[in-house]
């Protein structure tokens, strides 16, 4: 009886292969929505009034800040640590701020295009804290209709009236898909 099994297993085994090669090539392929976070690490030096210590606020530390007791002073964000390397399609761009006294009052840039005008309050004095995220994807007409990795050093941000701000994220949501099946 198992010589019989055999042979029809030889018989018929390329048939079995074909047909499971065929399930594993047409199951949906389900893409992994992941997500990574950057920091702005750059400004222009071309703002009227700077803050104070303006160099902390794109030092990466949530332990030094840029003072910003005057008023007028406001700092131009350009420059990210993201260094464009394609991780996936975007479907997602949020902004937020560790910040403390006040309200972070931040205007949105694309290609210095004027974009959008956001803000969240900021943690209480000598309490800073991050605020919550806020949604830039579909933010104003001047961005892209689907962002790319390279469109994320285009993005500029004028910071300001919060008392102190610390750093300014950027978190980005994309989806990565991977099939298990490598085809040479």
């Amino acid at each position: 009886m198992t010589e019989d099994r055999i042979k029809i297993f030889r018989r018929h085994g390329g048939c079995f292969a074909v047909i499971i090669l065929f399930f594993i090539l047409t199951i949906p392929i389900h893409a992994d929505s992941q997500e990574v976070t950057y920091y702005f690490d750059a400004f222009l030096d071309h703002a009227q009034t700077h803050p104070v210590n303006e160099a902390n606020l794109v030092d990466g530390s949530t332990e030094t800040y840029a003072d910003f007791t005057d008023e007028l002073s406001y700092s131009s964000l350009q420059g990210t640590t993201c260094t464009g390397e394609i991780l996936g399609k975007i479907t997602g761009l949020e902004i937020r701020y560790y910040c403390e006294g006040g309200y972070e009052s931040v205007i949105l840039f694309f290609n210095e295009e004027y974009r959008d005008e956001y803000g969240r309050t900021c943690g209480d004095v000598g309490s800073p804290g991050w605020t919550a995220y806020d949604n830039i994807t579909d933010a104003h007409p001047y961005g892209p209709s689907a962002w790319e990795w390279s469109d994320i050093d285009n993005i500029n941000l004028h910071v300001g009236n919060a008392l102190k701000s610390y750093k300014v994220e950027i978190r980005i949501t994309y989806e990565s898909s991977a099939t298990g099946v490598t085809i040479n």
